[in-house]
């Protein structure tokens, strides 16, 4: 029966990859090959794993944290730019996912969430997968890791409606944040913020993108860059 699982999950691995990433203008053949080899059914509840390779975003627990769809994992990465030995959080991230396949890009990566959000789950997987490069961190991610800074790349595992200031300043010269903005009329794009040579931040929206507000970012601080 094991064998016959593994068998149907590296088969729907490889159709995501063919059906869902390389139409949709994935071409970071890194993200490609880790999404082929990380089996996205470990990251979920066991009444959910059937629904892994779909190309929805999938609400886990109460609905306040959410699988993203393939497509969306991979565009938030792949817009990330992120490179081999850099360091990179992942905010809201408890899921593990997002920040499982950019371990696989041969980076450290910081998962920064509130703690009763990570699934006791989490752990056998990491060591299963030996994601060495994979810390667990608990805190607020409205507040990022100040400890940690700079960091290369920061990705949001979620859709925001602003960007707090805190978070871009623990990003490093050149480096770019990452995340699905939701803009007044509901509807959502990916957007990348840069930080140049001297502190300054630009944004550029990539593409159109949809996934439900994560509970904390969904209202408008006043302390948004």
């Amino acid at each position: 029966m094991q064998t016959t699982l593994s068998k149907a999950s590296t088969l729907a691995r490889k159709s995501m990859v063919l059906s869902q990433l390389r139409p949709n203008k994935i071409t970071d053949q890194r993200i490609l090959s880790a999404m082929a080899s990380v089996p996205r059914e470990l990251f979920l509840p066991e009444h959910l794993q059937k629904l892994g390779y779909s190309d929805e975003t999938l609400p886990i627990g109460d609905g306040s944290r959410f699988l993203l769809s393939p497509l969306l994992t991979a565009t938030l990465l792949q817009s990330a730019q992120i490179e081999k030995g850099g360091v990179v959080m992942v905010l809201a991230g408890a899921i593990g996912y997002l920040g499982t396949i950019a371990e696989r890009l041969k980076t450290t990566v910081f998962i920064l969430d509130f703690e009763h959000f990570f699934s006791a789950t989490l752990e056998p997987v990491i060591i299963d997968l030996q994601l060495d490069g994979l810390v667990c961190l608990h805190g607020d991610p409205r507040e990022g890791w100040q400890q940690d800074a700079p960091y290369d790349a920061i990705v949001i595992d979620g859709a925001v409606r602003e960007v707090p200031s805190a978070i871009l300043s623990q990003l490093g010269v050149g480096g770019r944040l990452v995340a699905l903005r939701i803009r007044d009329d509901d509807t959502g794009e990916v957007v990348v913020w840069r930080k140049d040579a001297t502190g300054d931040v630009s944004s550029e929206s990539i593409c159109e993108g949809v996934a439900p507000l994560l509970t904390e970012f969904s209202a408008q601080p006043s302390f948004v860059f």
